[in-house]
């Protein structure tokens, strides 16, 4: 049975990263996240969470990321994968709340 970080990623990679690249499914996420801080929240402890079961190598992340059509054949890989992820989505969230801000005075 999955634990909630393995639904949490898995729904996430499956949802948005599945068959595109990083930088496509990380400006999706953007989209949702950043008309809902809640969902931001969600997406960035989901992959931390894998960014952790990476570094300890927890097996059940290969076999997540597989199921979710994201090749990645070592821990090594996963790593580097969900580290690209979380880089690219912040900076894409990040530049959207700095263009939505109006100045305030």
């Amino acid at each position: 049975m999955p634990t909630d970080w393995q639904t949490e990623l898995g729904d996430l990679l499956a949802a948005y990263l599945g068959y595109q690249s990083i930088d496509a499914g990380a400006t999706e996420m953007v989209y949702v996240a950043a008309r809902n801080p809640a969902h931001h929240q969600q997406f960035l402890t989901a992959i931390e969470a894998g960014i952790e079961a990476a570094k300890r190598q927890d097996p059940e992340l290969l076999t997540l990321m597989t199921r979710s059509s994201i090749t990645v054949y070592t821990f090594g890989e996963a790593l580097e994968y969900l580290e690209e992820l979380r880089a690219t989505y912040l900076q894409q969230y990040e530049a959207a709340i700095r263009a939505n801000q109006k100045p305030t005075g």
